[in-house]
C-alpha cells in the first residue's frame, strides 16, 4: 500500500477501522477497511480499493458518524469531495454518492478537518477554499446516505492561510479551529465553527489569539480540548528559536461571542523542550510539529512531537 498523507477513523461500537490514502500506483485516492481484534493488538484488513473518480488524489479526512458508517472527504484533482461510506464485518465498504464540497481546495492547505456532531447528526468541516481566498468553515447535513453541503463562512482571508488543527467541542457542539497566516504570519488564531439553527449559512464565533503579544512568526499549531475541565490547549513553534510554546484557556468561555478566553497575554511563552530543537521544526506548510490528543481515561494529553525533518 503506497500512500500520501493518510487519515484513519474508528467505529468503536464495531471496532471497524477505515483508512484513506493516496494510491501512488494509480494516483487516485483509495480506502481499506479493517477490524481491530478483541485484544486490541492486531487489525484484520480487507482489500484496498480506489475511489471512482478521475482526478489525481491527495489529501483525505474522515470521521465515524454511526455504526459501520463514515463520512469521508478527499481531493479529486483540485476539487474537494465527500461521500458516506458503509462498512461490513467482512471488511468491505460501499461508497455512496460522491458530492462536491468546493471546486478548488488549492494546494496550499495540508489538512482537511471534519467532525461529527452527535447533537445534530451532521458533520462540521473546515478547509481551504481557493474561491473564498482563505480558510473556511462549513457543515454537511446528513440524511441517511445523502449529503447536503451548507454555505461556507470565511474564517481567515489570506492567499496562504493554512488550516492547522481543529477539535470538536462537545459542551457547545461546535468546532474550534486553530490556524496561522502562512509564510508571513506571527499569530496563532482560534475561532469557533457553528452549525446554523436556521438556513444554510455556517456561523462563526469571534476570532481570538492564543499568542496575542508575539511578534515573531509562529506556526504548526496543534489544538486539544480537555472536556472534563472545559479547557482548550494550543501548542505551536516560534521560528525565531524553533522552541515549542503553549497556552490554555482558563475554563471560562465567552458565550455571547462564541469565543475562547486564553489564559495569558504575556506569560504564555513557555519552552516545551529547551535546548532540544531541530532545524526544521517550524513548518509553514501546516505539517504539524505537534499532535495532541486528550485521554479521558488518563485525564491527560498524549503529545507527539516531531524531532527531525
Amino acid at each position: 500500500m503506497s500512500s500520501r498523507p493518510a487519515s484513519m477513523s474508528l467505529d468503536s461500537s464495531t471496532n471497524r477501522v477505515l483508512a484513506l490514502y493516496k494510491n501512488n500506483s494509480t494516483t487516485l485516492n483509495a480506502y481499506i477497511v479493517g477490524t481491530v481484534s478483541n485484544s486490541g493488538n492486531s487489525v484484520t484488513w480487507g482489500t484496498a480499493s480506489d475511489f471512482s473518480v478521475s482526478g489525481t488524489g491527495n489529501l483525505t479526512g474522515s470521521c465515524c458518524i454511526g455504526e459501520d458508517k463514515f463520512f469521508v472527504m478527499f481531493r479529486d484533482g483540485t476539487a474537494l469531495k465527500a461521500a458516506i461510506m458503509t462498512t461490513t464485518s467482512s471488511n468491505t465498504a460501499t461508497v455512496g454518492t460522491i458530492v462536491q464540497i468546493c471546486a478548488n481546495s488549492s494546494t496550499t492547505v495540508y489538512d482537511y478537518q471534519c467532525h461529527f456532531n452527535p447533537s445534530t447528526g451532521n458533520v462540521i468541516l473546515c478547509y481551504h477554499d481557493a474561491a473564498s481566498n482563505g480558510t473556511v468553515g462549513n457543515y454537511a447535513s446528513i440524511s441517511g446516505n445523502t449529503i447536503t453541503v451548507g454555505t461556507p463562512a470565511l474564517i481567515f482571508l489570506y492567499t496562504m492561510s493554512i488550516l492547522v488543527d481543529s477539535v470538536f467541542d462537545p459542551i457547545r457542539n461546535n468546532v474550534l479551529v486553530a490556524y496561522s497566516s502562512g509564510h508571513t504570519g506571527e499569530k496563532i488564531y482560534t475561532r469557533a465553527i457553528i452549525e446554523p439553527t436556521s438556513g444554510t449559512q455556517t456561523v462563526l464565533g469571534t476570532q481570538t489569539t492564543a499568542n496575542s503579544v508575539d511578534t515573531t512568526r509562529s506556526g504548526s499549531a496543534s489544538l486539544g480540548f480537555d472536556f472534563d475541565k472545559d479547557v482548550f490547549h494550543s501548542m505551536w513553534v516560534r521560528q525565531q528559536n524553533d522552541y515549542g510554546y503553549y497556552n490554555y484557556t482558563d475554563g471560562s468561555y465567552d458565550t455571547a461571542n462564541n469565543s475562547t478566553v486564553w489564559y495569558d497575554d504575556a506569560p504564555y511563552r513557555k519552552n516545551l523542550t529547551p535546548n532540544n530543537t531541530h532545524s526544521n521544526s517550524y513548518d509553514s506548510t501546516g505539517n504539524g510539529v505537534f499532535n495532541m490528543t486528550y485521554s479521558p481515561e488518563l485525564k491527560k494529553y498524549i503529545v507527539i512531537q516531531r524531532k527531525s525533518a
